[in-house]
């Protein structure tokens, strides 16, 4: 299994021990980068944190339809940066 896969209202991911976890959509409270070179994320959902091997941004195209997702510009302050909060 690839670390994270969307399977119909749920996302399924694989985390940093190897444990599976399925997260209904509206669980879904945080999605954060973890470190500077922004290839893992943080996943906070139902009050448990999951750090897991893939992009913040990869991790929002599968949450987000193309409409929501267009409705959202990422916030950075310096060019080449994402500080990973969204704004209307």
């Amino acid at each position: 299994m690839s670390t994270i896969r969307r399977v119909g209202a749920f996302l399924e991911v694989l985390d940093e021990d190897g444990c599976r976890h399925l997260l209904r959509f509206s669980t879904i409270q945080a999605v954060s980068d973890t470190d500077p070179l922004q290839n893992e994320t943080l996943i906070t959902a139902a009050g448990r944190t999951i750090r897991v091997n893939v992009a913040l941004d990869d991790i929002v195209a599968m949450l987000a339809t193309q409409e929501a997702v267009s409705q959202f510009q990422l916030v950075s302050p310096v060019q080449g940066h994402t500080e990973g909060r969204f704004r209307p």
